[in-house]
């Protein structure tokens, strides 16, 4: 009996089951025969208005004499070296120098008995693509991050520098980090020390994509390095007591100087650094991305002494010297004859880009049409919202000297726009491939910027509609700072620019886009967001 009883139970239990998903099924299949598609949602776009307008990042100066204003150089993550003429006229002539510090790569040297110098080289390596290696095993590179024509010589002086880079501010009680700024270069010079290098005028300096080759005693190739920039600084055919020779003979093994390599801070005070010093031979060039952060970046110092003549030299007879120190880049515009900031009012017919200290453009979305676009905030769902800017191919001769990437930015609150940040396509490997839902690469003689979540803000969060900034950039992935000298800020005027994106200044390369106010009026800026609006 309690076996039956308990069989009932199981029955029942499992006809239950039954009748429920039976239900079930039924429910869901009465509600999926009722929908025939979304019928009460309309999917459109709308245009609205926008004013664009150049704005310089320092002071327009026809007269080519420093700017009262520069960009900081220090704490870049790269430097650039060289003379760089855009093919647009407007924005002249650049010529890029370098000052920097150099440390020991280790302290407390034992230079040995009566050391002399036999060899200084110095070698920074640049940025390089190998292409090829042939059966022989000579490998065929190209130059990565150069900006300009590599086949026109310049000048290339290198100094010591007599200038105390300092690390804290004097006029803060040295509180405060000290900053160095582009147009300083007069700074560094007045205080100008040995020349150590000079390009002549039957060797001019330029850049070479050669491999550099090592030789062994027998003349054999014992080593291929990649290009780079290699300087012997003391001639050993040239007697010890030549100037350049005798000061770097005292720097390193004087009475004087061997306390200075105990330490760093006694050191850079002992010796101050290099000046890199460049200027145009023929009003053009190249300027090239110096790769100080590699291991290869050095000044190796090679000596002999009475040991290692007698044979009983117990280490080496090399001295290494790293770049690990502060470095700042100056630079130095001339040719600039037009004033191109624009007009804030109205906006322009053109917007100039110029990375280095050049120029920037200001975009300021929705015109008078902003309180209507507000009043939809319980309406509309956004969708997407592109801004595009144009290309003037009308003024653009040579595409191949264009900035593949620009940045957009929050003037307000001196960060890229908040689409960058929730963009996922970050590539650090190639920059030109990263950010590229937020931002495309120049294409088709356009740039394209989806700001679906800016503009999302605005509508559903009342968040402020600040202007925004446009800048060239030679790495989208650089999203930090650098200030601008004597900048103050204006709470009531974003556009008073006290920063600049760092990746800007990095990029040597400009472009001229259609403005606001172009004639060309399908070129000119647009600005479209695509919404869905319930019926009511």
């Amino acid at each position: 009996m309690k076996k039956t009883i308990k069989s009932l139970k199981s029955i029942a239990l499992l006809a239950l089951i039954l009748v429920v998903t039976i239900a079930c099924d039924k429910d869901f299949a009465n509600i999926d025969s009722n929908i025939e598609g979304i019928k009460n949602f309309d999917a459109t776009s709308r245009v609205f208005p926008l004013v664009t307008y150049t704005q310089s990042v320092t002071p327009y100066n026809p007269s080519g004499n420093p700017d009262m204003t520069g960009v900081q150089t220090t704490e870049l993550s790269t430097n650039l070296l060289g003379v760089y003429k855009d093919p647009n006229s407007e924005f002249g002539t650049t010529s890029a120098s370098i000052i920097t510090q150099v440390i020991p790569r280790f302290f407390g040297p034992d230079f040995g008995t009566d050391p002399v110098l036999e060899g200084v080289k110095l070698t920074v390596p640049y940025y390089s693509i190998l292409e090829s290696t042939d059966d022989n095993g000579a490998n065929t590179y190209s130059l990565d991050s150069i900006f300009g024509n590599p086949e026109v010589a310049y000048k290339l002086s290198i100094y010591e520098s007599k200038y105390l880079i300092r690390d804290l501010d004097p006029n803060t009680e040295f509180e405060e980090q000290q900053f160095y700024y582009s147009n300083e270069e007069e700074l560094f010079c007045n205080q100008i020390g040995q020349l150590l290098y000079e390009s002549t005028t039957a060797n001019p300096f330029r850049p070479s994509p050669q491999e550099i080759l090592v030789l062994d005693d027998d003349g054999e190739v014992s080593q291929r390095l990649s290009p780079r920039l290699e300087l012997e600084l003391f001639n050993p055919n040239l007697p010890i007591d030549d100037p350049t020779n005798a000061f770097l003979q005292n720097l390193f093994f004087s009475e004087e100087g061997k306390a200075a390599f105990d330490n760093a801070n006694g050191f850079v005070d002992y010796f101050r650094g290099l000046i890199f010093k460049v200027e145009p031979i023929t009003n053009d060039g190249s300027m090239i991305v110096l790769n100080f952060g590699s291991s290869e970046t050095n000044i190796i110092v090679d000596y002999t002494n009475e040991e290692e003549i007698a044979g009983t030299a117990l280490g080496s007879t090399e001295f290494t010297l790293n770049f690990n120190r502060k470095r700042v880049n100056t630079f130095n515009t001339t040719g600039v004859t037009t004033d191109l900031n624009g007009d804030a009012i109205n906006g322009n017919e053109n917007l100039y880009l110029k990375g280095l200290d050049g120029y920037m453009a200001v975009v300021d979305l929705f015109g008078d049409e902003e309180a209507e676009f507000r009043s939809k905030k319980d309406k509309w769902l956004i969708n997407e919202a592109n801004l595009i800017f144009h290309v003037d191919e009308t003024k653009i001769t040579d595409n191949e000297n264009e900035p593949t990437r620009l940045l957009l930015f929050d003037l307000k609150n001196n960060v890229p726009v908040v689409d960058f940040f929730l963009d996922g396509s970050t590539n650090t490997t190639n920059p030109n491939n990263s950010k590229i839902v937020h931002a495309e690469a120049l294409s088709e003689g356009k740039y394209k910027f989806r700001i679906t979540n800016h503009i999302n803000n605005i509508l559903k969060r009342d968040s402020t509609n600040t202007k925004l900034g446009l800048y060239v950039s030679s790495n989208v992935n650089l999203s930090q700072n650098s200030k601008i000298q004597n900048a103050v800020e204006d709470e009531d005027d974003e556009t008073v620019l006290s920063l600049i994106p760092t990746s800007s200044i990095l990029q040597a390369k400009a472009t001229i886009l259609h403005g606001n106010q172009s004639l060309t009026v399908d070129k000119r800026p647009e600005f479209e967001i695509f919404y869905t609006e319930p019926e009511n």
